[in-house]
């Protein structure tokens, strides 16, 4: 378990507490109303930015939903660490698909804060590995 070493870190760690809940109520308290979120691949579904509070929690966030069994995917933090409003952290996200079949990827998060809120997110992970396992070609 990582535990928070500043206001910040705390914010990031609720922030996959509130998305491991899938409480997106909670998650949408946790954004900036001008969140920007990347994932930082090319030609797979959810890449490039997404803006604004509804667009993140509809575009991004609602996917999982719709090929994990409930309850999944969850992100395990390895590690943390800041520098004022920017975080960074490491996960292993695990997830069992509709199918059965078992989803572990490690994925790295660079967190901009503002206000105490969550501003800017790009996320990285292995996109062949996602790829692969959603049996999509990349474009």
């Amino acid at each position: 378990m990582v535990n928070a070493a500043t206001p910040n870190e705390q914010v990031v760690l609720d922030l996959f507490a509130s998305m491991n809940a899938q409480d997106h109520a909670w998650t949408k308290s946790l954004l900036h109303e001008e969140i920007a979120w990347t994932a930082m691949v090319v030609g797979l579904p959810g890449s490039g930015t997404k803006q604004g509070k509804d667009s993140v929690l509809r575009d991004l966030l609602a996917f999982p939903s719709s090929v994990f069994r409930p309850g999944y995917p969850k992100a395990e933090v390895d590690r943390i660490l800041s520098s004022g409003d920017f975080v960074m952290a490491e996960t292993r996200t695990t997830g069992e698909h509709l199918d059965g079949r078992v989803y572990n990827n490690n994925y790295a998060w660079a967190v901009e804060l503002r206000d105490g809120l969550v501003f800017s997110v790009r996320h990285y992970f292995d996109s062949l590995y996602a790829a692969q396992f959603f049996n999509i070609k990349p474009a």
